[in-house]
């Protein structure tokens, strides 16, 4: 018997939440609809392999101002429910290993030993929110965004 490559690495003392209703929709037309499988390929392939310095800025800030979003959410019942439903977390961040690395590798910092490009990563919101944050600094002063 075959051990399964785990497809989420929790950096934290509590485990990944089992899934949402949207990762489970998505899920299922995925697998149904040929288009649906196509572009979660592709996407997999560009956040693991096509990453630039400029879009690892991009693709970091959405994610951090989406768990920022979920914060706000979170202060009121309904905000609750919709954080739920779509598994949107406020204290977590999910990047993948191949969009860390290359965060990491531009700032200069060294990148943990071993990091599964392709895996999905749960990092706490202020670390998460500090590489954004360098990483938006190091653009600034680079002259790739005003």
């Amino acid at each position: 018997m075959t051990k399964q490559k785990p497809d989420t690495i929790t950096i934290a003392d509590i485990p990944a939440k089992m899934g949402s209703l949207s990762a489970v929709v998505t899920t299922g037309l995925k697998n149904t609809i040929p288009t649906g499988r196509f572009a979660q390929r592709f996407s997999n392939a560009a956040e693991t392999h096509y990453m630039t310095p400029d879009l690892v800025v991009i693709y970091l800030a959405r994610r951090v101002g989406e768990a920022r979003q979920a914060q706000e959410r979170a202060k009121w019942f309904g905000g609750r429910i919709y954080n739920r439903l779509t598994g949107t977390d406020g204290d977590r961040v999910n990047v993948t290993g191949a969009v860390l690395a290359h965060a990491m590798r531009w700032l200069g910092d060294d990148v943990p030993g071993k990091v599964p490009l392709e895996a999905t990563l749960r990092l706490p919101f202020d670390r998460a929110a500090t590489l954004e944050k360098r990483l938006r600094e190091k653009a600034i002063k680079e002259g790739m965004i005003d």
